[in-house]
C-alpha cells in the first residue's frame, strides 16, 4: 500500500514539474515527456486541477485531426517571501511556484536590533510588499529569513552569529509579528539554493557545484545532486574561514589569514565609503590605484578558488556582492586560476552568478517552494 501511495505521489510530482517547465501542454505531450501512460497523466492532471494548481486552457493548435485540450500550471497559486537581512541592510522578495520573482524591494539601509521595534518594522515591510504584489495571502507558503550566521536547520535556530547581532530564536521573534511561518537560513546557503534553481532550469542539471559568496563576509554552499549539503553542524562550505595566508590579516573570527580577510567585498568597498558600485565604476574608468588593488584581490580569490577546485572538482559559481560585477573580469580570473592548477590549463569550470543582487532573499523564499513541490 505504501509503495502504491509513493508511486502516485512520484507520478503526480513528475507531471507537475514537467508542466511547470512549459507554458502549456496537452495530455499527450505530457505523456511523451514523462513516459507515463495517458490514463495516468489524465488522473494526475485531474488531481492537480482539483488542488487548484493546474487549469485547462482550451484547445491547442493541431496539424490535423482533433484539437487537443491544453493544460498549464497556475504559477501564482502559491507564493513565498524571502528576506535577506544583515546588520545594516535588508532586501525582500516574493516568488511564485515557478521560482519567478513577482516583486522585490531595493536593498535599503536598515539597522538590525534585537528589539520589538525592529521586528515590527521588518514585519510591516513584509506585509507591504505582499500587498503590493497582490498575491493571495492564504496561498503564501511561508517567509524565509536569510542571515549571515550558522543555522541549525533542524531546530530553526542560529548557532553562531558574529557579524549580525541576532539572537538564536530570531525566526520565532519575527514570526510573532506575522501571520506566516518563518524559517531561518544561512545567507550563502540561501543564495546557493537560488543558483541551484536557476542552474537546473536554465542550464541543465549539475551534479556537483560550489557557490562562492563574496559579500561583506565570504561564505559558500555545496550543491550535490540538486541538494544543498549542510554537513553535520550546518557549517559546510565555510570557505571564508579557510586560512590561505599563515599569520596573515586578522579575520572577524579571531584567526589570522582567513579568506574573509582577503576576499570579502569590504576589501574593495572600503576604498569608496562602502559603495562597491563606485569601486567598479572607477575600475572601469582605469583608476590605477583600484586596478592594482583589484588585481591583488583576484590573486587571493584565485588561490581560494583553486583550493575549492582541488576539493570538490565541480562547477564553481562566483556570487555575492562582488560576484555581481565579475562577468567582465571572469577571463582574467580564469587565467589566474589556470596558472595555479596542477592538472589543467583551463578554468572553464568557473561561472558568474545568475542572481546579481537578490540571491539570498530569493533563495530563502524558494526553500518553501521546493518543499511544497516535493511534497505534492
Amino acid at each position: 500500500m505504501a509503495n502504491g501511495i509513493e508511486m502516485r505521489k512520484f507520478n503526480r510530482n513528475l507531471v507537475y514539474r514537467v508542466l511547470l517547465s512549459q507554458d502549456e501542454m496537452s495530455k499527450q505531450e505530457i505523456a511523451r515527456a514523462t513516459g507515463l501512460s495517458l490514463p495516468t497523466v489524465t488522473q494526475n492532471l485531474q488531481e492537480l486541477v482539483e488542488k487548484g494548481l493546474v487549469e485547462e486552457t482550451g484547445s491547442l493548435e493541431s496539424t490535423g485531426g482533433r484539437r487537443a485540450a491544453g493544460f498549464r500550471c497556475i504559477r501564482n497559486a502559491r507564493s513565498s517571501v524571502g528576506i535577506d537581512i544583515t546588520q545594516h541592510h535588508i532586501r525582500i522578495a516574493v516568488v511564485n511556484l515557478a521560482g519567478e520573482v513577482l516583486c522585490e524591494s531595493e536593498r535599503e539601509r536598515f539597522q538590525f536590533r534585537d528589539d520589538d521595534e525592529c521586528y515590527t518594522s521588518i514585519a510591516d515591510k513584509v506585509k507591504a510588499i505582499v500587498e503590493e504584489t497582490a498575491v493571495d495571502t492564504e496561498g503564501i507558503l511561508g517567509v524565509g529569513l536569510s542571515v549571515p550566521s550558522i543555522v541549525d536547520r533542524s531546530h530553526n535556530r542560529l548557532t553562531y552569529s558574529r557579524i549580525i547581532d541576532a539572537p538564536a530564536d530570531v525566526a520565532r521573534k519575527l514570526e510573532k509579528r506575522l501571520p506566516f511561518h518563518v524559517e531561518v537560513y544561512n545567507d550563502a546557503k540561501a543564495a546557493g539554493y537560488a543558483e541551484l534553481y536557476e542552474t537546473d532550469t536554465q542550464d541543465g542539471h549539475e551534479e556537483l557545484c560550489f557557490y562562492l559568496m563574496l559579500s561583506n563576509s565570504v561564505g559558500g554552499a555545496i550543491i550535490n545532486n540538486s541538494e544543498i549539503y549542510l554537513g553535520y553542524n550546518g557549517r559546510s562550505a565555510e570557505i571564508g574561514h579557510v586560512r590561505i595566508v599563515p599569520d596573515g590579516k586578522e579575520c572577524y573570527c579571531g584567526q589570522k589569514g582567513c579568506v574573509n580577510a582577503y576576499c570579502s567585498a569590504k576589501i574593495l568597498s572600503q576604498e569608496t565609503d562602502g559603495e562597491l558600485e563606485v569601486f567598479f565604476n572607477e575600475l572601469e574608468k582605469g583608476n590605477e590605484k583600484y586596478r592594482q588593488l583589484f588585481r591583488e584581490y583576484l590573486r587571493y580569490l584565485a588561490i581560494t578558488i583553486i583550493n575549492i577546485r582541488m576539493i570538490c572538482d565541480g562547477l564553481i559559481i562566483v556570487g555575492g556582492y562582488v560576484g555581481a560585477y565579475m562577468k567582465d573580469y571572469m577571463e582574467d580570473l580564469k587565467r589566474m586560476c589556470a596558472e595555479l592548477d596542477p592538472y589543467s590549463n583551463s578554468a572553464d569550470y568557473l561561472k558568474p552568478c545568475s542572481f546579481t543582487h537578490d540571491a539570498s532573499a530569493v533563495g530563502a523564499a524558494l526553500y518553501f517552494v521546493g518543499d511544497f513541490i516535493n511534497n505534492l
